[in-house]
């Protein structure tokens, strides 16, 4: 700062631009530092005016340097980061930030396995890990990791997704940086990677019940709007849950020289940088909307580090309507009004409801026009209702029926029973016994009936914002009358599900293929070679086996020799 001053070691900031000393661009970055002189006695302001102080008695920026990586080796990341620094502030300061000051290796380790954000990381992989065992074991969780880097904090989710309920969504803003993180982890189970940046985008195309992210500097959310478009990415009853580091002088001084560090600040003349205090972080998440929000100081960490949790609230309108479950509407249409449609209307009117029976038929009118819709005695859905405001419940509980035509004639029905349920805004819930025990290996399938869940998969993607569960039920039918109606006060997220003597169960698909057993290795090393194939690129590079020397070596030889020659006499 002296030498940008000169001899007098006295001006003031606006002169300095005005003579080209500085740039525009430079201002926030050079009032920050002077603020940090003259917090320790080494610089004064007079008016516009500052000055410098001749000698501060401090060893030079070299040396100190070498005393901190002699002292503590495993600060490299950091030493390398403050070098390289010290040796472009005066170019910075005169020229303007950069876009990318330092080199994306130099980034990707301080930000990943260097002490700086380690410790943070760690503790955040912990709090998932026990959040994920807590859970439900019937409720599948959904992780979205934002601003992964290097991947530290990945490695440590990664086994967490190989629970078949696990997902994890892994994302950096960077499209490079999301690339590299593909090739290390998009071939594991349940987990995806794509290039994502809440700073700009609005949505990474998938909700999620958990998103987590070990923010290091916190550059990728350091905009109020990145933190609300988390908060409309979490499904009600969501946990956001973060690790950041707490401003701290080196931040301002290392990463001042970004481009857009210092962008949070409301005037140059008080310049903010990108890592947010407690303080700030309550502020945004209270503008996001999300509610019990703690930041906690993390007491062992080897920088200042902050771990902040939220939840996201259920939406006013859902939150009423579960508490008041006198006050939602609940249609129960039978096929055959037998001992299960009866026993689940009484378990609903127990829990203080009021069912309005129907019968499984045609229009009121009496016409037989397929897929036309009944009047159900529902109003129409409220507008900008976030959740389900209605229960439609249809009970297949008929005789077992033979032929496509039977089959046919109840699709018609359902199809028209959906259209309404569409229109009032409800949750239509079809109970069908035997309908998912074939695809879920149990001897108690009704082929009509599987018939029917077949065809609500394909009526399901037809009415998207129309909830549609099938029950497939297999207890007597009191049992399975208070199960269905414990599914319906609480539904789950599977939107198949069966009931029978074993407990509840989903079918689902994973992806990947499935782990097959290996071989201990008879001897030697595994000899393999990487690859691309006829495409190229990154996304055809693989391993394929080599032959192992010894082979290849036998082969050689056998080429070599002479065949032997037979006659027969």
């Amino acid at each position: 700062m002296s030498a940008l001053f000169g001899r007098k070691r006295e001006g003031a900031i606006a002169a300095l631009v005005k003579k080209g000393k500085l740039a525009e661009a430079s201002v926030a970055l050079a009032n920050r530092l002077l603020g940090l002189l003259e917090e320790r006695g080494h610089a004064s302001l007079n008016g516009e005016t500052w000055t410098v102080v001749a000698k501060t008695g401090l060893p030079a920026a070299v040396e100190i340097l070498r005393a901190v990586l002699a002292d503590h080796p495993d600060r490299g990341a950091e030493v390398v980061l403050a070098t390289r620094a010290a040796s472009l502030l005066p170019k910075i300061l005169k020229d303007g930030p950069r876009e990318k000051p330092y080199g994306s290796s130099t980034v990707g380790h301080a930000g990943g396995g260097a002490p700086l954000v380690s410790f943070g990381a760690k503790a955040l992989a912990k709090l998932v890990a026990e959040h994920v065992a807590k859970a439900p074991a019937d409720r599948p969780i959904r992780i979205l990791e934002i601003a992964a880097g290097s991947g530290a904090l990945t490695r440590a989710l990664a086994p967490l997704a190989e629970n078949p309920r696990v997902t994890l969504a892994v994302t950096d803003p960077d499209a490079t940086v999301a690339e590299r993180l593909r090739f290390a982890f998009a071939s594991l189970p349940n987990v995806t990677v794509e290039a994502f940046d809440p700073a700009n985008e609005a949505s990474a195309g998938h909700s999620a019940d958990l998103i987590v992210g070990a923010l290091a500097w916190g550059a990728s959310t350091a905009s109020p709007e990145a933190i609300r478009r988390l908060a409309a990415h979490l499904d009600d009853g969501g946990l956001l849950a973060l690790a950041a580091l707490e401003p701290t002088p080196f931040l301002d001084v290392v990463f001042g020289l970004q481009t857009g560090w210092f962008s949070r600040s409301a005037s140059d003349d008080f310049p903010i940088g990108d890592a947010r205090s407690a303080e700030d972080w309550r502020a945004d998440l209270a503008d996001a909307r999300l509610v019990d929000a703690t930041v906690a100081s993390l007491a062992d960490a080897r920088s200042p580090t902050n771990l902040i949790l939220a939840a996201k609230r259920r939406s006013s309108g859902a939150a009423e309507l579960t508490a008041a479950g006198k006050a939602r509407a609940t249609v129960l249409v039978s096929e055959a009004s037998g001992p299960l449609a009866g026993a689940i209307a009484r378990a609903l009117e127990a829990q203080g409801r009021t069912v309005d029976p129907r019968p499984f038929g045609g229009a009121s009118n009496g016409s037989a026009v397929w897929g036309e819709t009944p009047d159900l005695g529902l109003a129409a859905a409220p507008k900008n209702a976030s959740e389900p405001v209605a229960d439609v419940i249809v009970v297949l509980d008929g005789s077992e029926v033979d032929g496509s035509a039977a089959v046919t004639e109840r699709s018609g029905r359902l199809l028209g029973l959906t259209r309404a349920a569409q229109a009032a805004g409800a949750r239509l819930w079809v109970v069908a016994e035997g309908s998912l025990a074939g695809a879920l290996g149990q001897p108690r399938d009704r082929l009509d009936n599987a018939a029917i869940g077949g065809y609500l998969r394909v009526v399901r993607n037809e009415f998207r914002g129309t909830d549609i569960r099938l029950v497939d039920v297999a207890l007597d039918a009191k049992a399975a009358g208070l199960a269905v109606a414990a599914e319906i006060a609480e539904p789950r997220a599977d939107t198949e599900i069966a009931i029978g003597p074993e407990g509840v169960s989903a079918p689902r698909l994973r992806p990947g293929l499935p782990k097959l057993p290996v071989k201990a290795a008879t001897g030697g090393h595994r000899v393999a070679a990487l690859e691309a194939g006829r495409e190229g690129g990154l996304d055809d590079l693989g391993w394929r086996a080599a032959p192992s020397a010894r082979r290849a070596k036998a082969r050689s030889r056998s080429r070599s020799r002479p065949r032997a020659s037979t006659s027969a006499t």
